[in-house]
């Protein structure tokens, strides 16, 4: 199970500039806090609070959301293949490289044919344009 909630964590904490145990000891929390979400730790209600609303850009805060909720639907045995969290209003901001990456993952993780089968479906279930 890919962790999420710490990559994004992580790349919030690079984009801005500093250290995530810095970070953390800024927003009043524990030095330790970036090494248990590496660890699979579930952050409690308000250091989640704090990882959401506590950065300089907001986007950062729903990104950090975002994976959030997917280690969650991961964790109940869900796959992100059949459900993925989505933040109304927010429109999709990625580059055909970030779509190219998504797609190199998702092949990593199952066999090719079925990989190529799974994409087929998803491809079929889009509306055609004329």
């Amino acid at each position: 199970m890919q962790n999420y909630l710490y990559t994004e964590f992580i790349e919030a904490c690079n984009k801005s500039g500093v250290a995530p145990s810095s970070w953390a000891e800024q927003n009043g929390l524990n030095k330790t806090m970036p090494t248990n979400l590496k660890q699979g730790v579930r952050p409690s209600t308000e250091t989640l609070k704090k990882l959401l609303n506590e950065w300089d850009n907001d986007e950062f805060g729903v990104k950090i959301l975002n994976a959030y909720l997917k280690d969650e639907i991961e964790r109940v045995g869900c796959n992100l293949d059949v459900i993925e969290p989505i933040i109304k209003g927010r429109h999709s901001t990625s580059t055909l490289d970030d779509d190219l990456k998504i797609v190199a993952e998702f092949l990593q993780r199952r066999p090719m044919r079925e990989s190529i089968h799974m994409l087929s479906q998803i491809l079929k279930s889009v509306p055609k344009k004329d």
